[in-house]
């Protein structure tokens, strides 16, 4: 995870600051770890709103409605009939039923994004994972190979070498202390490492769309401006 420097911290509150002097009548939306805002609070603030993990009910009803739209898009329209929500109701039911009895995934459920990670899980593979760690390392094995074989899309490397590649690619952001990076960034540092691991069959530019299209572990927020779909990846 990256962390911003206390200096840093100072010079963004004190420019939101200045803004919010220019401009009074607009309204400024800003978001931040309950942590961070409380060591760093800001002046004029007219409403602060903190997430809330989800309650049961906002559980079931996300799971619910995900396996409905899941499996309705796999359908083509003219075969289209009510029998797909029969069938994403008895998976959404397994879901809950298996659920319920791990107490360690009782505690993660509640958060929005490790509820989407879990239920994303249990959709391709049937299964939940143990922890935290486990749920992430299945999730990057479900990005970068598994969900492509479930949907018969041509793998373009394997498993293990995509860890290998990204897992080196990770480690150099976080040690510069990087989250965003563009293409020139992402060439110079896997062009080596992706050739000694295939040659001259795949080029990065392919890789990165690879990551970004088929894998989804990978975004391009902007214009030439990339970094991992979540922190916890890298």
């Amino acid at each position: 995870m990256i962390k911003i420097d206390f200096c840093i911290k100072l010079t963004l509150i004190y420019a939101l600051r200045c803004r919010y002097g220019k401009y009074k009548k607009s309204r400024f939306i800003i978001t931040s770890r309950p942590f961070g805002y409380k060591t760093n609070p800001l002046k004029y603030v007219d409403t602060l709103l903190e997430v809330k993990p989800f309650n049961i009910e906002q559980i079931k009803c996300f799971v619910s409605n995900w396996y409905i739209y899941k499996k309705k898009k796999e359908i083509s329209p003219q075969k289209l009939d009510k029998g797909y929500k029969t069938t994403a109701n008895i998976q959404s039911d397994e879901f809950f039923e298996k659920i319920s009895i791990n107490n360690a995934l009782n505690n993660m459920i509640t958060n929005p994004l490790l509820l989407t990670m879990i239920t994303f899980l249990h959709y391709y593979k049937g299964i939940f994972p143990k922890n935290l760690f486990e749920l992430y390392e299945d999730i990057c094995k479900l990005l970068l190979g598994r969900r492509q074989e479930a949907k018969e899309v041509k793998i373009l490397l394997d498993m293990e070498r995509n860890f290998i590649i990204l897992r080196d690619f990770a480690l150099n952001l976080t040690i510069k202390n990087q989250k965003v990076f563009d293409f020139n960034y992402f060439n110079e540092i896997i062009n080596k490492n992706l050739k000694n691991l295939v040659g001259d069959k795949i080029n990065t530019k392919q890789l990165l769309d690879y990551y970004i299209n088929d894998c989804g572990i990978i975004v391009e927020k902007e214009y030439n401006e990339f970094e991992f779909a979540h922190l916890s990846f890298q």
